[in-house]
């Protein structure tokens, strides 16, 4: 009974100050829509002419900067511990249901970006997507596994220039298929395709687009098996 008398007075001290949230935000005419009832200790400052609606199930000490015009976060996600940073105009983020993160920074620099994560998707602690320039994007398909420390960067970031003042290293999208598996400190880098179903082993760097239903591990990666599949139940064996 004592337990669940605590539980209880945790779950309308959630409900008080995730409406309090709520309150302040209209308050502030901040452009965001929120419709779950556990949105609790984030922060959010978007400039006008951008909008972010988290209708996800839980929003839980996030940090949100939107900054330019016509900017779009849509999140159907379970967000924990996650920054949330754009700047620029016309850029997308889409996190759909099923989505969850436990910690971690995304963040989209430029015009016309995107960075979409699919259906039951889940990213661990200290995840990292970065996607920068114009017209690029990242693409995360359904059912992936992306475990702790991952970097996923479709830019470097800073221009490299040639002898004429030439860039000479332009951003690259990234697409990642459905149900690939990322081990734990893995680097996917700008370019990048990696197939259906691929496995790729903890502190590798992929450089160069993965077959799908392939084992690969290394930095650079390289393939170490063909035709292999995997489940996200721990093995028994």
């Amino acid at each position: 009974m004592q337990i669940t008398k605590i539980m209880q007075i945790k779950n309308i001290i959630i409900f008080i100050i995730s409406y309090a949230n709520k309150i302040i935000y209209i308050i502030k005419r901040t452009p965001i829509k929120i419709n779950n009832k556990n949105f609790i200790f984030c922060k959010v400052n978007i400039s006008k002419n951008n909008i972010a609606k988290l209708i996800g199930p839980r929003n839980k000490l996030l940090t949100i900067n939107i900054n330019g015009r016509n900017n779009n976060i849509t999140s159907f996600a379970s967000l924990s511990k996650t920054e949330i940073r754009i700047s620029g105009h016309n850029n997308f983020l889409l996190l759909e249901k099923g989505v969850t993160t436990l910690s971690g920074t995304i963040i989209i620099i430029g015009n016309n970006c995107s960075i979409k994560i699919r259906k039951n998707t889940t990213l661990g602690f200290n995840m990292y997507i970065v996607c920068m320039g114009e017209n690029n994007y990242i693409d995360i398909g359904q059912e992936c596994m992306i475990a702790d420390n991952v970097d996923i960067w479709s830019s470097d970031s800073h221009p490299i220039y040639d002898a004429n003042y030439n860039i000479i290293n332009p951003s690259k999208p990234i697409i990642i298929k459905n149900h690939v598996w990322l081990g734990k400190n893995v680097k996917v880098m700008k370019g990048v395709t990696i197939g259906e179903n691929a496995i790729i082993g903890l502190n590798s760097i992929i450089t160069h687009d993965i077959e799908p239903s392939s084992l690969n591990a290394g930095s650079p990666t390289k393939k170490i098996k063909d035709n292999v599949s995997w489940e996200r139940k721990h093995i028994k064996i």
